[in-house]
């Protein structure tokens, strides 16, 4: 069947991209479930998606049915014998043309892109589609805001969408340069930036630094700054005193002198805003 399907559209110079895969047994229960493959389903990948679903679905069954020993009732025995297959159908949700696009040299999907992909379908098959969760850009200054968690279901779906074209309109002016950061704090650590007097660190109404950092104070721990970068300013609903946001941004590059002299450096993001400095990310 999953070659007649895919066949089918290969000769018309098409490729299916989104699959709904459906199970009826004799009972007439039902499992419907659309998976998705920006390269064109293969037919390895619409066998393999299936024989998840089915093994998943079988499974769900075999909980809610049977309330004894359930050793003594082996999944295949039990699919076999009280939920035999009287349909399955394979249905076109989504036909693109096949462009029979070449890969570049660097860049473009992998052995590991494909082996996480199946591993996002198989857990969120056995688990739910919530289950499983991945960051997804969706622009903004504040790198809190930037990403938010979606569904890896639901990113895959909606990846293909995802151009060059479209990722640049979202771009948002103030927003900081790459790279992004690779651990983002939820609650933002304070911290203490000096200058070579001293003297805590501060900003003008004109967006202008004291003087240059030279050190950050993190609890009981000095970092030496070697390098920085900024300040990057965001102003936003001025006119909404309730809603209005006011804060500069500092990347910063540090190094802490440990007993044995080993260096450890460490890039972060840091913030000022209502006269107080935090940590909000930091770079690996």
């Amino acid at each position: 069947m999953a070659v007649a399907f895919t066949e089918y559209y290969s000769v018309h110079g098409s490729v299916c991209v989104r699959i709904v895969i459906s199970f009826e047994s004799e009972a007439g229960k039902r499992s419907e479930r659309l998976w998705y493959r920006p390269q064109g389903l293969t037919i390895s990948a619409i066998i393999e998606n299936a024989k998840w679903q089915l093994e998943a679905w079988l499974a769900s069954q075999l909980a809610a049915d049977i309330s004894g020993d359930p050793e003594s009732h082996a999944l295949e025995n039990y699919a076999l014998e009280n939920h035999g297959l009287v349909r399955v159908q394979l249905i076109a949700d989504e036909v693109r043309t096949d462009t029979a696009q070449q890969l570049r040299l660097w860049g473009g999907s992998t052995q590991t892109d494909e082996t996480a992909t199946q591993a996002i379908g198989r857990l969120s098959e056995l688990l739910g589609s919530s289950a499983v969760q991945v960051a997804k850009w969706q622009g903004g200054r504040d790198v809190l805001d930037s990403y938010e968690l979606v569904s890896a279901t639901h990113a895959q779906t909606i990846g293909s969408a995802s151009s060059h074209e479209q990722i640049s309109a979202q771009k948002w002016r103030g927003a900081l340069p790459n790279p992004s950061p690779s651990v983002v704090y939820s609650e933002p650590i304070q911290v203490q930036i000096n200058d070579q007097f001293g003297k805590l660190l501060s900003v003008s109404a004109r967006h202008e630094l004291s003087a240059s950092p030279v050190v950050v104070i993190i609890g009981a721990t000095h970092y030496k700054v070697n390098s920085w970068a900024g300040p990057w300013p965001v102003e936003e609903r001025w006119w909404d005193s309730a809603r209005s946001r006011r804060l500069v941004r500092l990347q910063l590059v540090c190094e802490k002198i440990t007993a044995d002299s080993v260096p450890q450096i460490l890039a972060m993001l840091a913030i000022l805003e209502h006269g107080e400095w935090t940590v909000a990310a930091i770079y690996s």
